[in-house]
C-alpha cells in the first residue's frame, strides 16, 4: 500500500467568464503586489519593508493560498484509489482565473521574501504573523508535489484571451540563468532568515518535528544531486545554521549514508578547480583574480569543514569519516586550501584517530 501527493487543480473550461468588478479587484492585487516586489529589489527598501507587520502576514497568507493536497491511496498498482481526500480547506473554488492569480501572487511573494529575509528579524513579530510565514517556506521546500519544482516563470502568465501579462521577476538564482522554482526561492528565503540565530530558534520550533526531518533530507538531496552551485552553497549554509542549534540534526544527517561523502568530494572539487585555474593562468593574473571570486568562497569551504567536524565528533560517525582519512590528509596539506580550512580537517583527523 503507497501513498502519493497530488496538488488540486480546478477543470479548465473553454469559456472563462468573470464580471468587470472581479476583474478590477484582480488587477489592482496584482499591480499592487508588482510594485511592492519591484520595490524590494532597491538596496535599504529590505530594512523598511521587513518592518511592517501587516506586509508581511499578508505575505505569509499568499504563501499557502489555492494550495491544496489530495492524498490518495493504492492498494496496488492495478487497483482503484482507496481514498480521496483533500488535504486542507473545505472551501475549494474551481475558478480557474482566481487560481492562476494565485499562483502568480505566490511567486511575488516568495520573490519579494527573499529579497527582504536577509533583514528579516521574526521576534519583532507574534505568533500570528511568524507560524504561517515559516509554515509556508517550510511547505515548499518539502512539498511533495511537481509544484516546487515547477519553473516559476510559467505562472507569470494569466490566460492570453484576457490580454494581461506579468512581468517576469527574478532573484539570486536568475543570475545564473538558472530556473526560478518556488523551492529555490523558499531556500533563499530560509538561508537568509536563518542568518540570525533568533529565526533559527523558530524555525525549528515550528511544528512538526518530521518536517523539520524531511527539511535536513531535502537539503542532503539538494546537495547531493549535481543541482547549480548556488543551490549547493545554500543548501550546505543552511545545515550550517541548523546544525549547532540541534543535536538531532546531527543524527539526521548522520542516518544519510552518502552525506559524508559528498561533503568530501565537494571540497575536492573545489581544490581541483583552483588548482586548475592556477596551471591556466597563473596565480598572479588579472584571470586568476576573476575566476576565483567566482568560484566557492572560503566562508563556503569553511561552513563545509565545520559540518564535516561536527558530524566526525559524533560517536556514531567516526568510523565513517575514518573512510576518508587519506583523502582528507591530502587537504589538510594542499596549498590550495586556506589556513583556517586545513586545520579544520586536521582537527578532524585526529578525532578520528
Amino acid at each position: 500500500m503507497s501513498w502519493y501527493d497530488e496538488v488540486v487543480v480546478p477543470d479548465e473550461g473553454a469559456f472563462c467568464n468573470i464580471s468587470t468588478l472581479k476583474w478590477e479587484l484582480i488587477s489592482k492585487c496584482l499591480t499592487v503586489m508588482t510594485i511592492v516586489r519591484n520595490i524590494s529589489f532597491v538596496i535599504m527598501n529590505d530594512v523598511e519593508l521587513s518592518k511592517h507587520p501587516g506586509l508581511i502576514l499578508v505575505l505569509a497568507k499568499l504563501l499557502r493560498l489555492n494550495h491544496k493536497h489530495r492524498v490518495r491511496q493504492f492498494v496496488s498498482e492495478l487497483d482503484d484509489y482507496v481514498d480521496d481526500e483533500f488535504e486542507g480547506d473545505d472551501d475549494f473554488k474551481d475558478d480557474v482565473l482566481w487560481w492562476s492569480v494565485a499562483e502568480n501572487l505566490r511567486e511575488n511573494s516568495l520573490v519579494i521574501l527573499a529579497n527582504i529575509s536577509g533583514q528579516l528579524d521574526l521576534t519583532r513579530f507574534p505568533e500570528e504573523i511568524c507560524i504561517p510565514l515559516l509554515d509556508g517556506l517550510l511547505h515548499w521546500m518539502v512539498c511533495q508535489t511537481n509544484d516546487p519544482n515547477d519553473d516559476a516563470s510559467s505562472h507569470q502568465q494569466l490566460h492570453q484571451h484576457h490580454h494581461y501579462f506579468f512581468n517576469s521577476s527574478s532573484s539570486n538564482f536568475n543570475n545564473q540563468g538558472d530556473q526560478l522554482t518556488f523551492r529555490r526561492l523558499a531556500l533563499e528565503s530560509l538561508s537568509k532568515l536563518c542568518v540570525l540565530d533568533s529565526n533559527v530558534d523558530l524555525l525549528l520550533a515550528t511544528p512538526p518535528f518530521s518536517r523539520t526531518f524531511l527539511l535536513v533530507v531535502k537539503l542532503v538531496n539538494l546537495f547531493e544531486e549535481g543541482q547549480p552551485l548556488v543551490v549547493r552553497e545554500m543548501s550546505v549554509g543552511l545545515i550550517s545554521r541548523l546544525l549547532p542549534a540541534d543535536p538531532s540534526i546531527c543524527r539526521i544527517l548522520a542516518l544519510q549514508r552518502t552525506f559524508i561523502s559528498s561533503v568530501v568530494n565537494f571540497i575536492e572539487s573545489c581544490v581541483d578547480g583552483r588548482l586548475s585555474i592556477v596551471e591556466a593562468y597563473g596565480q598572479n593574473s588579472q584571470q586568476f583574480a576573476s575566476l576565483s571570486n567566482a568560484s566557492t568562497s572560503i566562508d563556503v569551504l569553511y561552513r563545509v569543514a565545520v559540518i564535516l567536524k561536527t558530524l566526525s565528533e559524533a560517536a556514531e560517525n567516526k568510523k565513517l569519516v575514518a573512510r576518508y582519512q587519506q583523502r582528507l590528509l591530502m587537504l589538510a596539506t594542499s596549498s590550495s586550501l586556506h589556513k583556517k580550512i586545513t586545520s579544520i580537517i586536521s582537527s578532524i583527523l585526529y578525532t578520528c584517530i
